[in-house]
């Protein structure tokens, strides 16, 4: 198998959660891009730097990895999905959130970053952020808001 080949199956295998197999075939994918003198592409540092942290729990190489890959291409929001799930491996919930956001800014309907910032309790910001959440304005025009999204 090409590394080519072997990152694409470590990313089927992340996208399946079976860390420790896409944690080996990610291995063999940077041996091959290493031995090929080509350069690694930056889904290959953000995924193995997520599969570090689960399976290997090695926080800090793990998010040493997320953040060169969004150096190298800060418009994925897959790596600050990633990035954040390192941070929440890590018990850094904060720089999770902080996270998630900047990948929501360039992607809102991105499903894995609004399944993450759910299940973290995360709200955001009121319609008429001068008015209290629940007050009936906020309310009916956050329901027009949420229907209005859905359309796009």
């Amino acid at each position: 198998m090409t590394h080519e080949e072997y990152l694409e199956l470590g990313l089927v295998y992340v996208r399946e959660g079976k860390w420790a197999e896409a944690l080996k075939c990610l291995i063999h994918a940077e041996k091959g891009y290493v031995d090929t003198k080509k350069g690694a592409p930056a889904a290959l540092d953000s995924y193995m730097g997520l599969a570090i942290a689960i399976r290997g729990g090695k926080i800090e190489e793990a998010e040493r990895r997320c953040r060169r890959a969004l150096a190298r291409a800060c418009y994925q929001p897959d790596y600050y999905l990633n990035l954040g799930r390192v941070y929440l491996v890590g018990g850094k919930k904060m720089n999770a959130v902080q996270s998630f956001q900047l990948g929501l800014k360039l992607d809102d309907r991105h499903p894995g970053l609004q399944r993450e910032m759910k299940k973290l309790g995360m709200r955001g910001k009121p319609v008429l952020e001068f008015l209290p959440r629940r007050h009936f304005l906020n309310k009916y025009l956050g329901k027009i808001q949420r229907r209005v999204k859905v359309l796009k």
